[in-house]
Formats: structure tokens, C-alpha cells, sequence
């Protein structure tokens, strides 16, 4: 117990660079269509998100925990879905339709269309801010329930994640990602124990541990790799072990990285910290902007030039957001440096 990472305020730098090794591969995700490489990406990137906030999870009470996320989450991500779908909506609608779908997309929450009342329409890559949400909230409630039994607090999540799953593959897919919230709480409950019972130290000084979650991993990305927005679980719980293993091998691939090659984990680190603004950047480009026209090339070159453009814009749409937020913190200071 006393060897697990502390949640403080100093950041672990191997989780921030695979975070953003799984921010990067998202956004080359959505470009490749189909194949190993999507299959390897989506097998574990969205899961290793949730492993990943587990891992930090903080103790509070339900009313801190719910202002946490609606402060640092959903407000954040509101005013871009508003922002976005106004200007999206503007182009084919008057004001008012266009201003009333923008609040639908945000009030629903959804990644597609939903058989729950009436479609909301999409928050397009945005759901995952409302699993997030989602999972920590429930998290919360069910940490209340079992308080320190973590026996119990298994055995709630396993019936939430099965609970997701038939609901997710009989085809509710439910306004705020709650479906697939049922199902990614598993995961935010493996980071949990992963940190709180020193287990991925444990694993990731085993050879033979990792030796077998690669081969797990590796089999599981022909097999069965998870795509949580569409509700895709091929061989049920199976997918779900082979995202674990994938996300840890992932982890120990971060670790490595961070011990043999200082700058790109300098790059990588910076991408994993800035991820909800990276991710936000996406959400425009996917919405808002129309890809360039490239030069006759090979579909392969194609792709690569369309990843590229991307996770340019996502890239310098972060930069800029946090350029603006420097910016505004030195000018609301410079008032006092005046004074004195």
C-alpha cells in the first residue's frame, strides 16, 4: 500500500506519454478505416483513458466529485459543442434551428443516434468526455456502497459491465454514453487496483507477466478488439482483458520511453498532458473544417497526408488554447504588478 503512486499534484510522466501516444493514435484511428493497424488502436486507446484516470482516482464525496467533472469536464466541452454545432448548423438552418440542435447535441450526449426517447444527434468525438463523466460518477457511488470492501465494489462493477454490454449490443444506445459508461467503469476499476495494490509495478517487473499480456494483446487485436463507440465487444468479456493487457503493455512501452528517449517523452508527455485540448482541436477539424484537396497519390499517401493534416490543426488548436490561457492569467496579474 504504501508503494503506490501518489495522487498528488506532481504528475507521473509515463502515464502522461501514454496518454499521448493513445491521443495521437485516436486521431490516425479515425483515418484508417479498417485493418490491423485500427483493430491494434482501437484494441486498447480508449480503455487505457479510463485505466488511466482509475489509477488517480481521489476519495470524495459525490457533490466534489460531480463539481469536479462539470468545472473541468463538461463545461469546457459544452461551449465547444455549442460553439461547433452553431456554426455547423448555420449553414443550412436559420438561428433558431440552429441554436436549438446545438443544446439537443449537448443536452443528449450521444455518439450516435439512440432508441431512448429521440435522437439527440452526436457529439461526435466528444462522447468520450461523457464516459468519462459517466464512469467517475458511478464510480463514486459505488465506492459508497462498498466503502473499503474492493471484493464487493468487483462484484458491482461486473454486473454494471454486463449490464452495458446487453444493452449497448441489443441496440439501446443511451443519451450520455450511459451504456457504454456501464461498461468502461471495468476499466477505471482496473486502474484503481492496479495503483492502489502495486500491481502494474509488479507486472511491469515481471518478464514473464508482460511476455503473456503481450501475447494476450497481440492474439486479441485479430480477435477481439474493442470499439467501445460503436458498441463493439466482440467475444464479450474477452475484449475487455485483451484492452487491459494492451493498455499495460502500453504503460510499459511509456515507462521506456521515458527512461531511453528523454526528448521524444518530452513530446509525447506534453500531448498526454493536453489531450482534452487536443481532443477539442479534432472536434473542430471533424465538424467544422473540410480536408484539403491533396495531389494524385497512393491511398497509402493519402492517408497519411489526411493524419497529418489532423493532428496538425488538433496540435496548434491546443497550443493556442493554451497560449490564450497564459496570455489571460499575465494580463488579469498586470493590473496588481501596477499597483505595487
Amino acid at each position: 500500500m504504501k508503494q503506490e503512486v501518489k495522487r498528488g499534484k506532481k504528475r507521473i510522466l509515463f502515464v502522461d506519454i501514454a496518454k499521448g501516444i493513445a491521443i495521437i493514435l485516436m486521431i490516425l484511428g479515425h483515418v484508417v478505416e479498417h485493418g490491423v493497424v485500427r483493430n491494434a488502436i482501437f484494441s486498447f486507446h480508449m480503455p487505457l483513458f479510463l485505466i488511466t484516470s482509475g489509477f488517480f482516482y481521489k476519495n470524495r464525496t459525490f457533490k466534489d466529485e460531480l463539481k469536479n467533472v462539470f468545472l473541468r469536464l463538461l463545461s469546457p466541452t459544452f461551449v465547444v459543442l455549442f460553439v461547433v454545432n452553431l456554426i455547423s448548423g448555420l449553414n443550412t438552418k436559420d438561428l433558431f434551428t440552429a441554436f436549438f440542435n446545438a443544446v439537443k447535441v449537448i443536452l443528449g450526449g450521444s455518439t450516435h443516434s439512440t432508441k431512448i426517447v429521440f435522437d439527440f444527434g452526436s457529439v461526435g468525438v466528444c462522447w468520450f468526455i461523457y464516459l468519462l463523466v459517466g464512469v467517475r460518477l458511478l464510480f463514486n457511488i459505488n465506492k459508497k456502497i462498498a466503502k473499503d470492501n474492493d471484493l464487493l465494489l468487483g462484484l458491482i462493477v461486473l454486473v454494471e459491465t454486463l449490464a452495458g454490454y446487453l444493452l449497448g449490443t441489443n441496440g439501446y444506445w443511451m443519451a450520455w454514453v450511459v451504456d457504454i459508461a456501464l461498461v468502461g467503469i471495468v476499466f477505471y476499476f482496473a486502474g484503481y487496483i492496479l495503483n492502489k495494490y502495486n500491481i502494474l509495478k509488479k507486472i511491469c517487473s515481471s518478464k514473464i507477466s508482460l511476455l503473456l499480456l503481450l501475447v494476450i494483446w497481440v492474439v486479441g487485436i485479430k480477435y477481439a478488439p474493442i470499439e467501445l463507440a460503436i458498441r463493439s465487444y466482440p467475444c464479450g468479456f474477452w475484449c475487455i482483458i485483451v484492452a487491459i493487457a494492451g493498455s499495460i503493455t502500453v504503460l510499459r512501452i511509456s515507462m521506456l520511453i521515458e527512461k531511453y528517449l528523454k526528448y521524444s517523452a518530452k513530446v509525447l508527455a506534453w500531448a498526454g498532458k493536453n489531450s482534452l485540448y487536443i481532443l477539442y482541436g479534432h472536434c473542430v477539424e471533424e465538424v467544422l473544417l473540410i480536408s484539403p484537396k491533396y495531389p494524385a497519390v497512393s491511398m497509402k499517401m493519402l492517408k497519411i497526408l489526411e493524419t497529418l493534416f489532423k493532428l496538425t490543426f488538433s496540435i496548434l488548436f491546443a497550443v493556442l488554447v493554451l497560449g490564450y490561457g497564459k496570455l489571460k492569467t499575465k494580463l488579469l496579474k498586470q493590473p496588481q504588478c501596477n499597483k505595487k
